[in-house]
């Protein structure tokens, strides 16, 4: 860990601060040998091209992986990304009564949203395809 730059996206509401992913920041905790060491906050732009890289390289091959082998006929991440929009991103506008359908798109989210995605694809994969997806730290490469 000498030298290991550590990040985790957070959210801060009302003074709180909530850590995204809680779980890989609390074992990384427990890694890290007795020492001193700097917290920086910074404020979070857009997501990083590690994390998009992440999802497009790993966590979408994996669900592609599962859902195939539940039988499921999706043929690329192409329709992998689709199908975890609709899942997760998914948003409306009304006007005078009417309401428009559609999901948000993954470009404009911020590192912190993008990891709470990452999540709540995690979630979904052990619930619905009964696997279990990958974490950063896991990954040999992207």
């Amino acid at each position: 860990m000498k030298n290991r730059k550590l990040e985790y996206p957070i959210s801060v509401k009302c003074g709180k601060v909530t850590i995204k992913p809680r779980l890989l920041f609390d074992q990384d905790m427990k890694d890290l040998p007795d020492g001193d060491y700097l917290l920086t906050v910074k404020k979070a732009g857009k997501h990083s091209r590690e994390q998009e890289n992440f999802r497009w390289g790993v966590l979408y091959p994996e669900i592609l992986a599962g859902l195939v082998e539940m039988g499921w006929e999706v043929k690329n991440r192409d329709q992998v990304h689709e199908i975890v929009r609709e899942l997760f991103l998914k948003t409306h506008l009304e006007h005078e009564g009417k309401t428009i359908e559609f999901s948000e798109s993954t470009s404009n989210l911020t590192a912190s949203e993008e990891s709470e995605l990452q999540d709540n694809m995690r979630v979904w994969a052990k619930e619905f395809l009964g696997i279990t997806l990958s974490y950063p730290n896991e990954s040999e490469s992207i």
